[in-house]
């Protein structure tokens, strides 16, 4: 299933799946399968995660989020 921020990830941080990206950004592969499923959103301690280990703005990281998500606040 395509997940707008996550996919975007992978590209920049030129990694080749989920459990990669979950190892970069210390956090579970079973959540990032969860969050790709929609079963669960993205959090605010996993923007702040990735705003740390990517290098991309708040505002990119929040807008491809609210675009996986699927709201529009």
């Amino acid at each position: 299933m395509n997940h707008a921020l996550l996919d975007r990830l992978l590209l920049v941080l030129d990694l080749k799946n989920t459990r990669a990206l979950a190892k970069h950004l210390q956090v579970t592969e079973s959540s990032l399968s969860k969050i790709r499923a929609g079963e669960r959103k993205v959090t605010g301690d996993l923007i702040l995660a990735i705003y740390d280990k990517s290098g991309m703005s708040l505002e990119a990281i929040r807008g491809l989020a609210k675009e996986a998500n699927g709201t529009n606040t």
